[in-house]
């Protein structure tokens, strides 16, 4: 909770219970499902508890006394995720009846209609600035919706295997997705196209998430136990011409003003790496990642940011 050491524990039992982190001692009487609880989640500002349960409904709570705020959050089958928006007006939550559906805390009542999708939908949540909601799905999809008229903004995000975890970056530009296959993806925010290629943590990956600043992920998996640790800083735009001659040098082939492939000689990727590489000064993102891209693999840190 935002002003107290609260936790809430849920239990199979069908309940959830707020617990006072210093003393241990309850907070609340148990909130009653009366089916087990999947999930419970604080509302940013504190005030409500939001869970989810097998009997078919997600509910608000009051955080203080664990009296029911609204009425049970209805769905057909299990519900196997919920949460608040921002600003706690409003609760996502995420079926197995293969909808997402979002509710206005204060009345209790649905709003748009529900978020489709072709299998049980794992897991549901909001952009940091409350306008979109991201779901992901056994259907092997994740897809990005309008929080306010329902109306999914681009096309399916297709992944190899169920999709079970989803994050949004702080600044909302992009999304994470991790998928039972133990493989993780950035996904333009805007777009859904893919930013990354698929980012393996190994045998039975569960989930990963970003760090505070957004320029690292970190992704697990708990067959094989491993932890890892990417760098995905996000990269500015617009892209600098002289990134994008290098590119072509990389690659050794461009497209003609005609739209023809053309032959870049290797002289050209010389000139630019013999420039870049005599910049003594850190430069900006793209000097910084190309200068790395250049040197001496057995010489350069891990990383170049």
């Amino acid at each position: 909770a935002a002003r107290n050491v609260w936790v809430c524990v849920v239990d199979a039992d069908g309940t959830a219970r707020v617990w006072d982190a210093r003393t241990g001692k309850p907070v609340t009487l148990p909130l009653d499902h009366g089916a087990e609880v999947k999930v419970a989640r604080f509302s940013p500002d504190g005030r409500w508890i939001v869970t989810s349960s097998e009997n078919r409904s997600a509910r608000v709570w009051d955080a203080q006394t664990g009296e029911p705020v609204t009425e049970r959050l209805q769905h057909n089958d299990h519900v196997e995720w919920a949460e608040f928006s921002p600003d706690s007006q409003r609760v996502v939550s995420a079926s197995s009846d293969n909808t997402a559906r979002i509710w206005e805390v204060r009345t209790g009542k649905p709003i748009g209609p529900s978020l489709r999708h072709a299998r049980t939908v794992q897991k549901a949540v909001f952009s940091p600035d409350g306008r979109r909601v991201v779901t992901v799905s056994l259907d092997r999809t994740a897809r990005i919706w309008d929080a306010s008229s329902g109306e999914a903004l681009t096309h399916p995000m297709m992944h190899d295997s169920p999709v079970s975890q989803v994050c949004f970056s702080a600044d909302r530009r992009r999304i994470l997705t991790s998928c039972w296959s133990g493989t993780s993806r950035l996904w333009d925010a805007d777009t859904g196209r893919p930013l990354t290629e698929w980012l393996d943590a190994g045998d039975g990956g569960f989930s990963a998430c970003f760090d505070s600043t957004g320029r690292r992920i970190v992704s697990g998996a708990y067959i094989n136990g491993i932890v890892r640790v990417w760098d995905t800083p996000p990269a500015p735009t617009p892209v600098p011409p002289w990134f994008l001659a290098l590119a072509e040098a990389v690659a050794g082939t461009r497209l003609s003003t005609h739209g023809n492939t053309e032959l870049v000689s290797r002289r050209e990727l010389e000139d630019v790496a013999q420039r870049l590489l005599a910049r003594v000064s850190e430069g900006d993102f793209y000097e910084r990642l190309s200068q790395w891209f250049l040197a001496d693999p057995s010489q350069r840190p891990a990383s170049p940011f």
